[in-house]
């Protein structure tokens, strides 16, 4: 309800509002009467209306007292209202001299008719009480007969015994004040809404926000502002209308001001306080009005960054790895990044070939970390770890009640997760027939069906499959569908085995030893060339993974920081499955290998013999402890462990 208050000066005006009151019909609109007169009166008004309608001084003193709060409306005096009442005086006191003293509009209304009322007028513009009485004495010392004006000036004159008459507003004028003031209350109304609506957003965000005009001077300011730099408002009120650079001293925002060009990310410091700054320039038609702020604390930046990436941690969809750590320096492995870097910066789908534990998924990764998606979600999902009706719901999510113990809720799909982004389908070989349809629909259409639902929801996700089969004779087997295949190998992306690029074994085998000795020993561990050409040498069937878990291995062995030839030996030999024993005959036993006569009583003939076997299986090989182990149908770690065995025994015997 819009509420109208009518500030009357005299009688017969209050009475035509109230008569207007009572023939009014806007269902919205709530009218007050009240009469004052003078500035006395109008102080001791209580208002809470969305306009006022007043004239003369009462309107004067009335606008002062609520600029900024109340919309003050002046009801106008026209010049026909001005003229009735020189008509009216002539009639009444047939004067030679009228003074008309009042607002603007009275004393306009008039000056231009003087001579066509055949009258001697002395006209004076009052805009206050206090210029009143002074003018009324001073047309009564230059010989004026009546006095013409408003409501103030009418009883003024009467109670100092001066003939007056009183400038009526004709109902015309009221009609129009009126709907003027009901139009102005809703605009009002709405502009105060928004301006509330904007406070409340401007207040609510967590970035500070300054603004400042063409002058720079602080415009707006918003309460996180005020809290970063220290205002004693709460909204930031302490600092409009205070030049900025005594408000954000050090900052670029004068700069941007002059230049008109925005900088985005700039760092600006307040006291300890680092904050981001975005500077974005405020112009019309190419002249400058001003510059918008808005800064954050960089170490709520970070924390906020830490806790998103947390959170996409914790549910798997973020991608780790960059082509950074695609490690090594062989051309096989550098032309595969290059071709990687280049697969990056398209949108097509991806067929990643290659023996299991080559790196796959850091190629897949990396791609997407150097992508348009990277900001987006990473999905990784083993095709092969799910049986048939979980992958199934995995990948495409379902309604509450589609199967027997699906959640009440339902689930979103993997696919639905990755909208925007990539999802990672591992050994993609591995999915069944059954949905091999499913898949090639949603590659197709760019769009999911969950489960039990007959609604399609449309997603935007690159996919990214990887296998260490080739789909071609799966497809050509009847395993595969072949239309799925054209779908997935649009870009082909074939990774070496380890064994195809040997020089990369020796600085992979540096980095892993030293990131497994740190976390494994508190200290990063280096192999001795001999260990490194162990290594080389090897033929690594689980290729990088194989490679990481027997560097484990070595760090846990290695005496020191130095990691031995024997410790390499040690580790690659038990990666080897055992073999069966072999029946070894010992065909000669050196002089150095003979067993002390004392020792040989004090152990079993069972003891003897594998001493014995030991030891002629080493002279046999010279020395050999990988070709005596295998040799001995044992592996390097058993050998490993019965040697140490018999040198504790031949240093107690001794």
């Amino acid at each position: 309800m819009i509420k109208i208050t009518f500030v009357t000066p005299y009688g017969i005006l209050t009475r035509f509002a109230c008569d207007r009151i009572n023939t009014f019909t806007k269902d919205d609109v709530q009218l007050e009467v009240v009469q004052a007169v003078g500035e006395a009166e109008v102080d001791s008004l209580e208002l809470a209306s969305d306009a006022v309608i007043s004239r003369g001084a009462t309107f004067v003193a009335l606008r002062e007292r609520l600029e900024g709060k109340i919309p003050v409306i002046e009801l106008q005096v026209s010049g026909y209202d001005v003229i009735s009442a020189v008509h009216r005086c002539k009639q009444l006191y047939h004067p030679k001299t009228i003074a008309v003293i009042g607002s603007h509009n009275m004393v306009d209304g008039v000056q231009g008719v003087a001579d066509a009322l055949g009258v001697s007028l002395l006209c004076k513009f009052i805009s206050r009480e206090r210029d009143a009485d002074r003018y009324i004495q001073e047309s009564v010392r230059r010989g004026v007969d009546v006095i013409i004006g408003g409501a103030m000036v009418y009883e003024k004159a009467q109670k100092q015994g001066i003939a007056a008459v009183l400038i009526e507003s004709g109902e015309e004028s009221v009609l129009h004040a009126l709907d003027e003031a009901i139009h102005t209350a809703r605009i009002t109304r709405r502009e105060r809404a928004a301006a509330e609506r904007m406070r409340l957003i401007m207040d609510t965000i967590h970035e500070g926000i300054v603004s400042i005009d063409e002058h720079g001077v602080v415009t707006t300011c918003n309460k996180a502002a005020a809290q970063a730099l220290g205002g004693n408002a709460d909204r930031g009120e302490f600092f409009v209308g205070k030049p900025v650079k005594d408000v954000l001293p050090g900052s670029e925002i004068l700069s941007v001001l002059a230049t008109g060009e925005k900088r985005l990310g700039s760092i600006y410091k307040k006291g300890v306080s680092v904050y981001v700054e975005n500077l974005l320039p405020i112009s019309v038609n190419g002249a400058p009005l001003g510059v918008v702020s808005t800064f954050q604390k960089a170490s709520s930046l970070q924390e906020l960054e830490g806790q998103v990436r947390s959170s996409m941690h914790k549910k798997g969809h973020v991608a780790r790895y960059t082509f950074a750590d695609c490690r090594g320096d062989s051309p096989a492995l550098r032309r595969l990044i290059e071709q990687a870097r280049k697969f990056s910066r398209v949108d097509a789908n991806v067929l990643i070939f290659g023996e299991t534990g080559t790196g796959k998924e850091v190629f897949s990764q990396s791609m997407h970390n150097a992508s348009l998606r990277s900001r987006q979600p990473f999905v990784a999902v083993n095709c092969a770890a799910l049986p048939e009706n979980l992958l199934e719901s995995e990948l495409f999510g379902y309604v509450g009640g589609a199967f027997t113990g699906a959640a009440k809720g339902g689930k979103i799909g993997l696919f639905e997760l990755a909208h925007n982004g990539t999802i990672f389908l591992d050994e993609v070989s591995e999915i069944p027939l059954s949905l091999q349809g499913r898949l090639l629909r949603v590659l197709q259409e760019q769009e999911v069906m969950r489960l039990g639902d007959d609604r399609v929801i449309p997603v935007n996700v690159r996919v990214i499959a990887a296998t260490n089969k080739s789909l071609k004779e799966q497809a050509r087997a009847g395993l595969f569908r072949k239309d799925l295949l054209y779908r997935l190998d649009v870009l082909e992306l074939t990774v070496p085995p380890l064994r195809e690029r040997r020089g990369d074994v020796r600085l992979l085998a540096r980095h892993f030893l030293d990131e497994c000795g740190r976390r494994l020993r508190g200290h990063p561990v280096y192999p001795t060339a001999e260990a490194e050409e162990r290594l080389a040498a090897y033929d690594w069937p689980g290729n990088v993974r194989e490679l990481l878990n027997v560097c484990e291995r070595i760090s846990v062995l290695a005496h020191g920081s130095e990691a031995q030839a024997d410790d390499a030996d040690c580790a690659l030999g038990s990666c080897e499955p055992p073999e069966a024993p072999r029946r070894m005959v010992p065909r000669h036993i050196g002089p150095a290998c003979v067993i002390p006569h004392s020792q040989t009583e004090a152990v079993s003939s069972v003891r003897l013999a594998a001493t014995n076997a030991i030891v002629t299986a080493l002279n046999e090989f010279g020395g050999n402890k990988t070709q005596a182990a295998k040799a001995l149908g044992i592996s390097r770690t058993t050998l490993w462990r019965k040697l140490r065995t018999l040198e504790s025994s031949f240093s107690s015997s001794a």
